[in-house]
């Protein structure tokens, strides 16, 4: 950018070098680290290859859930039987003896 006088007063586009190049390296070295943290957890956010498997942990919960549910709605009706199985089993050994 010109100033009235013609001469520029550093706001170019390129950044002005700092004179000592270790304390530049160095920082570039921080600001690579961070850009690479910040890509690490963009890439985190954005990733959905886990949403899967969070689905499919969800539906197999609901299903044995449903499973429970059954079994004990059911219980009761099962045991009835088994003991009238016992009860004719025991029934037909009497009468065998």
């Amino acid at each position: 950018m010109l100033i009235p006088n013609g001469r520029r007063n550093g706001t170019e586009a390129r950044p002005k070098k700092k004179p000592n190049g270790w304390n530049n390296q160095k920082q570039h070295v921080k600001e690579r680290h961070i850009m690479t943290l910040l890509n690490i957890f963009k890439n985190f956010k954005n990733d959905e290859s886990g949403a899967v498997t969070v689905d499919w942990v969800v539906l197999t919960a609901a299903v044995v859930g449903l499973g429970l549910i059954v079994i004990n709605a059911a219980r009761p009706a099962i045991e009835n039987a088994a003991t009238v199985i016992a009860g004719d089993i025991d029934a037909a050994t009497e009468i065998g003896r």
